[in-house]
C-alpha cells in the first residue's frame, strides 16, 4: 500500500483496481475528494454505526466504513461498473516461479516453497509442515515470531505490515 500526503500533511492511500477504487483516510481527506461531502460518517449521529452507502463525485456506488487500521479511520470502497473484485483475477509475475495479486490490505503470493524462499518472501524453515510449524497454515508475525513460539502475546501483529499467513496447497 502506498501512502500519500495532502499539502497540509494529512495522510491517505488511494489504490485503483479493475473493479474499483479503495481510499483510506480521515473524514476531511475523503470529503475533499467529494466522498460523503456534507453527510454524516459512520459512527456519527444520523449515520449507521459501521458503514454508510453513498456515491462518489462520478456517481459510482461508494461504501464508507469505519476502518481504524494503519492510522486510517475510514475506508471508502468505490465500485466501478463491470466486474466485481471477486471476479477479477489480477495475478502478476513477481519472481521466478512466483506470482502475486495485490489487495487493499495485503498481497497474495502463489508459488512452491522453494520459489517463495528463493524470492526472499519466506525463510525456508517457516513453511507449514516443517518441524515446529503448523501442518497446513502458518502465521508469521511482522517481528518474525509465530503463534507457536510466542503464543497469543503478539496477536495484535497479525494485521501489521510484514505479517504473513502461509497456506499449504492441499
Amino acid at each position: 500500500m502506498q501512502i500519500f500526503f495532502t499539502a497540509d500533511g494529512r495522510k491517505y492511500s488511494y489504490q485503483e483496481f479493475l473493479w474499483g477504487d479503495l481510499i483510506l483516510g480521515d473524514k476531511e481527506v475523503l470529503q475533499r475528494m467529494g466522498i460523503a461531502a456534507g453527510q454524516p460518517f459512520p459512527g456519527e449521529p444520523g449515520a449507521e454505526k459501521k458503514s454508510v452507502k453513498t456515491k462518489d463525485p462520478r456517481g459510482f456506488a461508494c461504501r464508507l466504513e469505519l476502518w481504524g487500521l494503519g492510522g486510517f479511520p475510514y475506508l471508502a470502497s468505490i465500485s466501478h461498473p463491470g466486474p466485481t473484485w471477486s471476479e477479477v483475477e489480477d495475478w502478476r509475475p513477481y519472481a521466478a516461479g512466483v506470482i502475486y495479486r495485490p489487495y487493499y490490505e495485503h498481497d497474495e503470493y502463489l508459488g512452491s516453497a522453494d520459489a517463495l524462499a528463493a524470492a526472499g518472501l519466506v525463510p525456508s524453515d517457516l513453511f507449514p509442515g516443517m518441524p515446529g510449524m503448523s501442518a497446513t497454515q502458518q502465521t508469521i508475525y511482522s517481528d518474525g515470531t509465530t503463534p507457536k513460539t510466542q503464543g497469543q502475546k503478539n496477536r495484535d501483529l497479525v494485521g501489521a505490515v510484514g505479517s504473513m499467513v502461509i497456506k499449504k496447497n492441499q
